[in-house]
């Protein structure tokens, strides 16, 4: 509990210089990105069930805002993804899902200038808030972590345009790993007990536009 704390307070402290930077910079930027995501995960059961995983994968996106720190090659940026995620692994009585909802990612971009834009690398934290509900009238959830955290890291390359409405566009790959979530689950009117254990990694490959002020 300490270290997700600390975690959150890291995020807060990010969010928090980026909004800061936005009020007192001459450069940042507002914009959109969307592509494909793959996501796999693992569940272990303590009990006499194996080890489970599962791949799903489909179309995503987020907003974000980034603020480049004065003279120096870098920025601060957040990204919001607008949109709930429902992530389940079946096989088995005791199986249940997951909603996964305001997702946000604080993160740092290094970049380096080059005759059409930029290339950069970025890495971050993500958190997002998590409500598991049991696929199964006999199975009830007992506990469970409700928040899905995770580090970030990507590469990307910035294209300058001439646009009066656009001012750029972003190519963009990014890798995530997710911490572990814990969830306990009862059946048989609460004489068996299921402790779980998973985890996730997330690849995204998207495209970005976005608006310099």
């Amino acid at each position: 509990r300490k270290l997700k704390n600390m975690k959150k307070l890291i995020l807060t402290l990010l969010a928090s210089s980026l909004m800061f930077s936005i009020a007192h910079a001459e450069n940042f930027m507002i914009g959109i990105k969307a592509g494909y995501a793959d996501l796999e995960g693992s569940v272990t059961m303590d009990n006499d069930y194996s080890t489970q995983s599962k791949s799903v994968s489909g179309v995503g996106g987020a907003i974000f805002a980034e603020a480049k720190l004065g003279d120096l090659p870098i920025s601060l940026g957040l990204e919001y993804v607008p949109f709930k995620a429902k992530i389940g692994i079946d096989g088995n009585s005791a199986d249940s899902t997951g909603i996964v909802d305001d997702v946000y990612t604080a993160y740092v971009a290094a970049h380096k200038s080059t005759d059409f834009g930029s290339l950069y690398a970025k890495a971050g934290y993500t958190t997002g808030e998590v409500d598991v509900t049991s696929d199964y009238v006999t199975t009830t959830i007992t506990s469970h972590d409700d928040e899905l955290q995770g580090i970030v890291v990507g590469l990307g390359a910035q294209i300058d345009l001439d646009n009066p409405i656009i001012d750029l566009v972003r190519i963009e790959v990014t890798g995530t790993q997710f911490e572990k979530m814990n969830i306990t689950t009862t059946s048989n009117g609460g004489v068996d007990e299921d402790k779980r254990s998973g985890d996730a990694q997330l690849i995204t490959a998207t495209i970005g536009l976005a608006k310099k002020f």
